[in-house]
């Protein structure tokens, strides 16, 4: 797989779907100002409820909550020199639980959205970024299979409302 436009845009589209479908269902939360945001942690912890990581069947979804605990992906930060950088994050074997996972699916987007990614120069292992995003989609696939209503409300038709 190579990290291209179709690549990226998949995976906004699937995390903005996703985002969505939790505020439009029990996982709302109000934000300071008032803002509407999705309550991924009461989501996270609702998961957990129902089963745990190790006793998902599917095998994909094991292999990416391996890989994303085993390479996490990465923080942008200000460097002493006040340069942009990256920051490895590691995960201690007692944080591996939805919860976390979660956080780390939302670390690739805020990556891709806030321009934390560089393709045409900046970015040292692609292929790594690549798998990153794959693996979060696959993720966030099996997320919604755990919780029928999310995956209702995020599989709900909302393009022909702007086709002519």
């Amino acid at each position: 797989m190579k990290l291209t436009k179709k690549l990226v845009c998949e995976f906004l589209h699937i995390f903005s779907r996703f985002e969505y479908a939790l505020k439009k269902t029990n996982f709302l939360k109000k934000g300071s100002g008032n803002n509407a945001e999705a309550d991924w942690d009461k989501f996270a912890t609702s998961l957990g409820k129902k089963t745990s990581l190790g006793a998902v069947s599917s095998t994909e979804f094991k292999s990416s909550v391996i890989y994303f605990f085993t390479n996490p992906p990465m923080k942008q930060i200000v460097d002493d020199n006040n340069n942009l950088s990256w920051k490895g994050d590691p995960i201690s074997k007692n944080q591996y639980d939805f919860k976390e996972l979660l956080v780390l699916v939302r670390r690739v987007r805020n990556n891709l959205f806030h321009g934390g990614k560089f393709p045409n120069g900046d970015v040292e292992d692609s292929e790594r970024d690549e798998r990153l995003i794959k693996f979060g989609m696959i993720i966030l696939e099996e997320c919604l299979r755990l919780d029928s209503v999310v995956e209702r409300e995020f599989r709900k038709e909302i393009f022909n409302v702007y086709e002519n």
